[in-house]
């Protein structure tokens, strides 16, 4: 009985020990993983980054030929959007 006992609890310290090692690979696992994931998640924000500048530098252009263009049109257009904004924001 005793020996049946020990052996139990040889087994049992045995299943432990594979049950850490099991842990601690899972957990570096885990680790690479979510290190991967950053990694590609800061390279897509960058790229979105790198997009959005692009597209703003665009329409910056894109205004900049407009008001050179038609320099009064885009004058009486700024000034509605100014009456616009100041009516919006009248505290009335």
């Amino acid at each position: 009985m005793a020996d049946r006992t020990a052996a139990a609890a040889r087994s049992i310290e045995d299943d432990l020990a594979a049950l850490r090692d099991d842990v601690k690979n899972l957990s570096a696992s885990i680790a690479a993983l979510a290190r991967q994931k950053t990694g590609e998640a800061k390279d897509e924000l960058s790229y979105r980054t790198d997009q959005a500048l692009e597209t703003g530098r665009q329409a910056a252009e894109t205004v900049q030929d407009a008001v050179k263009e038609r320099p009064m049109t885009s004058v009486c257009i700024a000034f509605g959007i100014g009456v616009m904004i100041g009516h919006l924001l009248d505290r009335r």
